[in-house]
């Protein structure tokens, strides 16, 4: 790694830990994603034969689909945590792995040869545009192994880290992965990529790193599914479905939100050329190799797998935001290169001291003054986060985003119908009621796979109230519906089809086609969902 060993008497030094702490605050986020529900759900089960059944519990449309759950280790933590210390714990662990994976790619560009502050400013690159992404759900893990896989690569490949314990790492980081999430793919293809560098470079490594990638495709088989992992991944991430998911629809450039993303692609597409078409004055003006006159900076070196690597998160990105948000980390080199090509050398920061009492100083004293510095920065941190997610901020978040206050006249609604009870329910509560009452089965939640293309896009067109949208939702069944209380449909469903309210507020309206309580259930119904 290029520079001396951090000793924390330097800026740089304390710049890169302070850096940690504002990623892990701006990670650090309440746990009301639309997902979470139902990955407490999923914990929660993680000692009886529901959770690997392998076919659907939770929803009266879909029940004994197949569904894979494939995120059981992550959910099994996840629960434990939930139930045990209440939310706030699994804000804390995301944003934990969000920041570690901020402070790995971090660590990669120095080792990479780019300058601390370069560096840093990658990291902050990555750090907004995984912001984009990473909410408290198992994904923040997927963020996290692939910024490890990709530190652990770098260090391996050029003999920092031996061969024994670059081995065992990626093993254990597959076996984990494989039984954490679904993106453990992406992981084989990092190797795969890496691979196909070193076979081009005839590195006398790249044999080992073949054996390595096909250790950690099996170390993948050791999970409860077996090969059935691969083809479930496969389905869950096609399907003219995606298009309709927040998360999986293309990424909206022109928005703010991706801008951090689009940044990145840039700087990347500008190292790119570089690497590429070798232009003598372009090469001159950065110090390449071979360049005409005294260089201003020899850009670090581009290897074949971060062109591969990057090339397949771009297209993948501008394809899904799910993507879009991983590139920051997984194009590092490429971000970072684009900037030495832009500022050459840069600030010259490296190595500053913290020196207020002049030149006199001692590397004790500079070390105490920035681990002083470093102290307070962590209390304000500390205590700007649990003003964030602690127990009382969680709970607000959650009533201002979920329907709380409908659940007693749910209670009441389930107890009445005698079995015969088919809740229809907005896409983003499903898990959450999962979550909360186990026990009412719900019409759809965030696990789009299961359910597939054609129940998605006709949850799409109900809730939209698109044309047809009452004789699809006619032909449902459902006689209840739990809904946003401003959304277009409870109007609609008020107005086209009688039904009146048992609960509303701000937040969410229980409708029912009935005015008077339980009328909606034919007496002696033998209906059940």
């Amino acid at each position: 790694m290029t520079g001396r060993p951090a000793r924390f008497t330097e800026v740089s030094s304390l710049a890169v830990a302070v850096v940690g702490l504002i990623a892990f605050a701006y990670l650090t986020v309440p746990a009301v994603d639309s997902d979470y529900g139902w990955h407490i759900a999923n914990g929660r089960h993680l000692v009886d034969r529901q959770l690997f059944a392998g076919v659907d519990t939770y929803s009266w449309t879909a029940r004994g689909a197949v569904w894979i759950a494939h995120e059981w280790l992550t959910e099994g933590v996840m629960a434990f945590l939930h139930d045990s210390l209440g939310p706030t714990a699994n804000s804390l662990l995301a944003g934990v792995l969000g920041s570690a994976a901020i402070l790995l790619t971090v660590a990669r560009l120095r080792f990479r040869g780019f300058g601390v502050w370069i560096a840093i400013g990658g990291g902050i690159l990555a750090l907004l545009d995984a912001g984009t992404i990473v909410s408290v759900r198992p994904l923040v893990f997927e963020v996290f192994a692939v910024a490890l896989l990709l530190w652990l690569i770098d260090r391996w490949r050029s003999g920092a880290l031996r061969t024994g314990p670059f081995v065992a790492a990626v093993l254990l980081e597959f076996l984990v992965w494989a039984n954490a999430h679904g993106s453990f793919v992406l992981g084989l293809g990092i190797i795969g990529a890496a691979w196909v560098s070193l076979v081009v470079e005839r590195h006398p490594r790249a044999r080992s790193l073949g054996l390595v990638g096909l250790g950690a495709g099996l170390a993948t088989l050791a999970n409860p599914f077996g090969v059935r992992l691969y083809a479930y991944v496969l389905s869950a991430v096609t399907g003219s479905r995606l298009g309709l998911i927040a998360e999986w629809a293309p990424p909206d450039l022109a928005s703010s939100m991706w801008w951090a993303f689009v940044v990145a692609l840039v700087l990347a597409g500008i190292a790119t050329s570089v690497r590429v078409s070798a232009l003598p004055p372009l090469a001159a003006m950065i110090g390449a190799p071979g360049a005409i006159g005294r260089p201003r900076r020899r850009m670090p070196d581009i290897r074949l797998d971060d062109l591969l690597i990057a090339a397949v998160m771009a297209v993948a990105g501008v394809q899904h935001g799910y993507h879009a948000g991983l590139f920051g980390i997984a194009a590092a080199p490429l971000v970072a290169a684009g900037v030495v090509v832009l500022v050459g050398r840069g600030p010259r920061f490296s190595g500053r001291k913290i020196d207020p009492d002049g030149p006199g100083l001692t590397p004790t004293a500079r070390r105490r003054t920035n681990l002083g510095l470093l102290a307070i920065i962590t209390f304000l941190t500390a205590t700007l986060v649990w003003a964030r997610v602690g127990p009382t901020n969680t709970d607000a978040a959650i009533r201002a985003e979920y329907p709380v206050g409908a659940l007693p006249a749910l209670d009441s609604l389930a107890a009445a119908s005698a079995g015969g009870f088919c809740l229809f329910n907005s896409y983003g509560w499903g898990g959450w009621l999962e979550m909360v009452r186990p026990e009412i089965p719900v019409f759809i939640d965030g696990r789009s796979e299961v359910y597939g293309d054609e129940q998605i896009e006709r949850y799409v067109r109900i809730s939209g109230v698109g044309a047809g949208w009452a004789e699809a939702f006619d032909v449902t069944g459902a006689n209840a519906a739990l809904i946003s209380s401003t959304g277009e449909l409870a109007g609609a469903l008020r107005t086209s089809r009688g039904w009146t309210s048992l609960y509303e507020d701000d937040v969410s309206v229980l409708l029912v086609p009935g005015a008077r309580f339980g009328a909606f259930l034919p007496a002696g119904s033998s209906k059940t969902c």
